[in-house]
């Protein structure tokens, strides 16, 4: 009984709400002009986003994880010298290139987080 409950709700999912977010995404007035320069520019700033990412990642060491192996440490090499948290400076900033690149307000919503 849970098993047909549970694809329930993924057959609305799927058709329902996956219907109605086809038909907002391709509504015009959700992207109403296309501008090939500035969705370029987006796109550049979600790859330097992405390397960012990777970056502020490889820079923290063991210091990511929820049981570290060694004793905690204030990590001030790399990305941290110039930031104590980029990771969040990355997400808003990947959120403007999404905007950018896009063009699409109803995306750049998801993404904030709105």
């Amino acid at each position: 009984d849970d098993m047909g409950f549970l694809l329930s709700i993924v057959f609305y999912f799927f058709t329902f709400a996956g219907g109605c977010l086809i038909w907002v995404l391709n509504s015009r007035w959700v992207h109403p002009f296309q501008s090939a320069p500035l969705q370029l520019f987006g796109t550049a700033i979600l790859m330097a986003c992405t390397f960012g990412f990777v970056k502020v990642h490889i820079d923290m060491g063991d210091s990511c994880y929820p049981m570290p192996n060694t004793p905690p440490h204030l990590t001030t090499k790399g990305i941290f010298q110039y930031a104590r948290h980029p990771m969040y400076a990355i997400f808003l900033w990947a959120a403007i290139g999404t905007l950018l690149a896009t063009l699409n307000w109803v995306i750049s919503w998801c993404v904030f987080g709105l």
